[in-house]
C-alpha cells in the first residue's frame, strides 16, 4: 500500500485536529491513538495515517524513541507527503521529533509553518504572533539541530501557497505544521464525498467533561438547562456505578472534599468512564479535553479511530468499534466556543428548548 499522507502527531487532540480535513475532502483517514497502537497490524485501505507518539511531556529520549517507532511504521507504507505535526505554539520536543523524522525519512527539504490565519497566528520575520501567543515566538530556533525554512505567513493566502508548494514537491519535503498547514495541505488534494457529519449524535449518547475551565462550565450549565440530560457527578473524578439511557447522559468532575492532583483526578475519571463504556456501549460520545479521550481509549483497548471530518469547527468527529457496536465519538478542545457549543452538538430535532420554556414560565 501506497499512503497519500503520512503524519506523526505528539498528541491526541492535535492527530483528530489535523487530520480532520483530510477527511473532510473524503480521503480514508485513520489515527493511530497511542504508542502500544503500532503493535498490530496499520489499516491496509488508509489514504490518510497519523500516529500519536503522546509524548509532548515525556523526556526528550523517550520522545525521540517514539519518533523513530513510528517512522519505522510509516515509511515501508510510502507515504507521498510527510508531515510532522507540531502544537501551533511550538510547546513539546519540536526540535529534536522533526530532526528525528528528517533523519529516518531522508527528506532534505524541511519546510515549517505553524501558523492557523483562521484563529489570528500568523508568522512574521520568522516569528509566529497573534492571538494566544503572549510573546513573539521564534520559529527556527525551537526546531534546532535542525536548520528548517520558515515562510512568512501574514495570510491565509501565503498559507495555501505553501499547502500547494508542499503537495507539489511531493516525496523531497517534510511538512512541519498544525491545523492550518493540514488543511491548506488536503484542500489541494482529490476530493471526493465526504461521510456526513453526525448531527444530531444518535441516542444513548455521553457526554464526558473533566474539565473545570469556565468556558466549558458555561456550556454544561448551558446544555443542563435546555436539554436536562441524566446528569452524574463525579467528585474528584470518582465515577458512580453507571448506566446509559436512551437519552443523554452528561458526566462532570466536580470538586471533591479533598484536594487531590489533576492528574490523580482525571485518570480516576478516565477509569471510571471506560468501566461504564465497556460495560454497555453507547452509541455516540463527546468527550472534553483530549486528554480525557486518549485515557479512556487506553483504558477501553482502542488503537485507532477511523476519523470523519469535524462535526462542528474545532470539534473532530471519528467512530471506533468498542465491544460489538460501532460508536461514533466527538472530541472537543477546553476554552473555546459559545454557551451553546455541546447542546447545539447533542441537541436532536425532537427535543425541546427546556430554557426556553423555563423562560416563558417566568
Amino acid at each position: 500500500m501506497s499512503l497519500l499522507v503520512g503524519m506523526v502527531a505528539d498528541d491526541l487532540t492535535g492527530a483528530l485536529d489535523a487530520t480532520a480535513p483530510f477527511a473532510q475532502r473524503g480521503l480514508r483517514t485513520t489515527v493511530i491513538v497511542s504508542p502500544e497502537g503500532l503493535a498490530g497490524p496499520l489499516p491496509a485501505d488508509a489514504e490518510v495515517l497519523c500516529i500519536n507518539t503522546a509524548s509532548r511531556e515525556v523526556p526528550e529520549p523517550e520522545a525521540r524513541r517514539r519518533m523513530e517507532a513510528a517512522m519505522a511504521a510509516l515509511l515501508p507504507l510510502a507515504p507521498a507527503i510527510l508531515f510532522k505535526k507540531i502544537d501551533s505554539r511550538l510547546k513539546g520536543h519540536v526540535g529534536i521529533e522533526t530532526q528525528a523524522m528528517a533523519q529516518a525519512s531522508g527528506r532534505g527539504r524541511v519546510i515549517a509553518a505553524p501558523a492557523i490565519p483562521d484563529l489570528g497566528r500568523l508568522v512574521y520575520a520568522g516569528k509566529l504572533v497573534g492571538a494566544g501567543v503572549l510573546e513573539p515566538i521564534p520559529v527556527a530556533p525551537r526546531l534546532l539541530p535542525l536548520v528548517a525554512e520558515v515562510p512568512e505567513i501574514p495570510d491565509q493566502r501565503a498559507l495555501d501557497a505553501i499547502g500547494r508548494a508542499i503537495v507539489g514537491e511531493g516525496s523531497s519535503c517534510l511538512a512541519v505544521g498544525a491545523r492550518g498547514l493540514a488543511q491548506a495541505i488536503a484542500a489541494r488534494l482529490p476530493a471526493r464525498a465526504a461521510p456526513p457529519a453526525p448531527r444530531p449524535l444518535p441516542r444513548p449518547c455521553l457526554i464526558a467533561i473533566g474539565s473545570r475551565d469556565p468556558i466549558t462550565r458555561a456550556q454544561v450549565e448551558r446544555t443542563l438547562a435546555a436539554l436536562g440530560p441524566k446528569h452524574v457527578r463525579a467528585p474528584n473524578g470518582a465515577v458512580p456505578p453507571l448506566t446509559f439511557g436512551p437519552g443523554l447522559t452528561l458526566v462532570t468532575t466536580e470538586p471533591g472534599t479533598t484536594t487531590e492532583a489533576g492528574t490523580v483526578v482525571a485518570a480516576r475519571f478516565a477509569g471510571g468512564l471506560a468501566a461504564a463504556i465497556a460495560a454497555q456501549p453507547p452509541a455516540a460520545m463527546l468527550i472534553s479535553g483530549g486528554e480525557t479521550a486518549y485515557a479512556v481509549f487506553a483504558r477501553l483497548g482502542v488503537s485507532a479511530v477511523a476519523v470523519g471530518g469535524e462535526a462542528a469547527p474545532g470539534t473532530p468527529f471519528a467512530t471506533t468499534l468498542i465491544g460489538d457496536r460501532q460508536v461514533i465519538i466527538l472530541t472537543k478542545s477546553g476554552g473555546f466556543g459559545p454557551p451553546d457549543t455541546i447542546s447545539l452538538l447533542v441537541r436532536q430535532p425532537q427535543d425541546l428548548d427546556l430554557s426556553l420554556d423555563s423562560q416563558a414560565a417566568s
